[in-house]
């Protein structure tokens, strides 16, 4: 629920509308209790969706050539890129 609120919050700080403000609390509520939706992808993409998960929510994503330098390190000692 902490989560749900905090997004909300940074949403409202940075302008978001009403709608788009509940849209952020039910995705954040989703994710933090555990929503499971993209498993099988990441399971099938990276062998471990648990630990691809992990990797993922720490990865710079403004840094394109870092973020595929450390995709390919990280994925490729598991044998599955």
């Amino acid at each position: 629920m902490n989560t749900a609120l905090l997004g909300v919050s940074f949403a409202e700080q940075i302008g978001f509308s009403d709608a788009d403000r509940e849209t952020v609390f039910f995705v954040a509520l989703l994710g933090a209790s555990g929503c499971t939706a993209d498993s099988a992808t990441l399971t099938a993409a990276f062998g471990d969706d648990l630990e691809a998960g992990q990797w993922l929510a720490t990865a710079d994503f403004k840094h394109s050539a870092q973020l595929l330098l450390g995709f390919v390190q990280h994925f490729e000692t598991e044998g599955n890129v």
